[in-house]
């Protein structure tokens, strides 16, 4: 692979007497390095200009602001009125005075936010490589969506120099350089997929992890970051993440740099910096529940094993209940509410418990777009289910007003709708919690396959859906029928949009002895 670094010193050491030539041909290499990535960079002789086009599908709104043009003195101008905090001090400091503005050369690393575990992974690789740069000549510095006091659990869990990050709680910089803001890019990107690669990078990087370091301010876990090196006032090359995980190849940048450097002087070549390879995973194996013979009583099929550094950080792998096990008895005593009035309910008085036949989806929380999605099949699948004589009822986490919230916006019937704060009902029936289950299992790829409908169910989503107890959306749901009190279905989410066919579901009801 070409790289910047490889470029002929005799050309490089002419830079300075012709340095339009010279960044064109840094940049070039650059380009010529970063084409395996899912989005396209695009060259434009006679400048030295790296854009990113919008490749990745926008499933909900994003922000689709032209990237800076390298060179542009536009960018230097426009980053004069921004400010980052210093993670260690706390102090406002004007982000242009990080660097020489004559010949000095900074990467800035613009992270999604300080409680993105990606973005863990990222800032561990950067510190890591932050040896290099420094011998390079080049300036790193970090920036994040948060508050100095988040940015510090991110430096002090991983660790990370508290010198080299700074913070950006109203993602000015990010909003200047035009990077991407949105539900869509945010889950649903293809260029997102390559997270499965690395799994054992993010598992390293994440082994001190906590949700605490995520904004108060929710909708910044929606933005994405990007890459940027700049000489000077100039900006040499410029990558915007397509989607979460989407991290630029640090050999660019680090080519970049250490080109840039030499532009001024010939340097020594020195070992190059990548995070893990990104090819796409393949698709998860196919899961669901076994049926013996032709009775009709199901069994659930145990999970397959994944990857251990699938879980990446702690889940909770409690076993589901097995058809016929009685779980009816226990469920039957949990308190939920009713989204439509607060109050609370037992599972027990929702449908007959004698033989009425009761179809109980658990999603994972009220602010889950994929839960939305899934919402919505439910509401046009209701019919059916009552043609065939079977209740519905959805249970999210989060409180009624979350769950309100869903049901005016998609919309779903109130009366269906029940809320679970406490996720009592989920530990009972044993669904999986966690971060690795939540972002980093296999199965989750299939949502990839499913943007139409995702950005169907989505159009008027809001993040203000999501749970206060931000735990909670680590949380996986389920699927389960039941006939009076006996359980007869059972299917657990093995990841974040691994949701039960439902026509497999229709298929146990209609099948059921009092549907017959």
């Amino acid at each position: 692979m070409e790289t910047a670094a490889s470029l002929s010193r005799a050309t490089l050491a002419g830079a300075s007497a012709a340095p339009r030539a010279a960044s064109t041909r840094v940049n070039r290499a650059v380009v010529l390095a970063s084409r395996p990535r899912g989005g396209r960079l695009c060259w434009r002789r006679g400048r030295s200009s790296l854009t990113v086009s919008a490749a990745a599908g926008a499933s909900s709104p994003v922000s689709p602001s032209p990237s800076p043009d390298g060179g542009s003195p536009g960018v230097w101008d426009a980053l004069g009125g921004v400010s980052v905090l210093a993670a260690g001090t706390g102090d406002a400091v004007p982000l242009r005075d990080l660097w020489d503005p004559t010949e000095g050369v900074a990467v800035v690393a613009l992270l999604r936010h300080f409680g993105c575990f990606c973005c863990w992974e990222l800032a561990s690789v950067l510190k890591e490589s932050m040896a290099k740069f420094d011998a390079a000549g080049a300036k790193l510095i970090a920036i994040g969506v948060g508050t100095p006091d988040k940015a510090r659990i991110l430096a002090d869990g991983l660790p990370f120099p508290v010198d080299s990050l700074y913070a950006d709680p109203e993602r000015k910089a990010y909003n200047v350089l035009g990077l991407y803001h949105g539900v869509g890019r945010t889950l649903f990107s293809p260029a997102s997929a390559k997270i499965y690669s690395r799994f054992d990078s993010i598992k390293k990087a994440t082994k001190n992890y906590t949700l605490e370091g995520t904004p108060a301010d929710l909708t910044g876990v929606l933005q994405q970051g990007g890459m940027l090196v700049f000489r000077g006032k100039e900006l040499l090359y410029s990558w915007k993440d397509e989607g979460t995980g989407d991290h630029a190849p640090l050999d660019d940048g680090f080519a970049t740099s250490h080109a840039a450097m030499a532009a001024a002087a010939a340097s020594t070549s020195l070992p190059r910096v990548s995070l893990p390879p990104s090819a796409r995973p393949s698709a998860a194996p196919r899961r669901g529940l076994l049926i013996p013979g032709r009775r009709g009583c199901l069994r659930l099929r145990g999970s397959p094993a994944t990857p251990a550094a699938a879980a990446g950080s702690p889940s909770v792998p409690s076993s589901s209940p097995e058809a016929g096990s009685g779980i009816g008895d226990a469920l039957g005593g949990v308190a939920i509410f009713s989204a439509a009035t607060g109050e609370p309910v037992l599972f027990r008085d929702l449908w007959d418990q004698n033989e009425g036949m009761a179809v109980v989806a658990l999603l994972r929380h009220f602010g889950c777009p994929c839960c939305w999605e899934l919402a919505s099949v439910l509401t046009d699948t209701k019919e059916k289910f009552e043609s065939a004589g079977v209740k519905l009822i959805a249970v999210g986490v989060g409180t009624p007003d979350k769950a309100r919230i869903l049901a005016e916006r998609l919309p779903f019937p109130l009366d269906y709708l029940y809320a679970d704060p406490e996720r009592k009902a989920y530990d009972l029936l044993g669904l999986y919690f966690g971060i690795g289950r939540t972002f980093f299992n296999p199965a989750s790829v299939k949502v990839f396959s499913r943007f139409d409908s995702l950005k169907e169910a989505v159009k008027n989503y809001t993040i203000e859906a999501t749970p206060d107890d931000r735990a909670s959306v680590l949380q996986q749901g389920g699927m389960f029928v039941f006939r009076g009190k006996e359980l007869i279905y059972a299917r657990k989410d093995e990841g974040t949009g691994d949701h039960a066919p439902l026509d497999d579901v229709l298929n146990i009801c209609c099948k059921a002895p009092n549907n017959k």
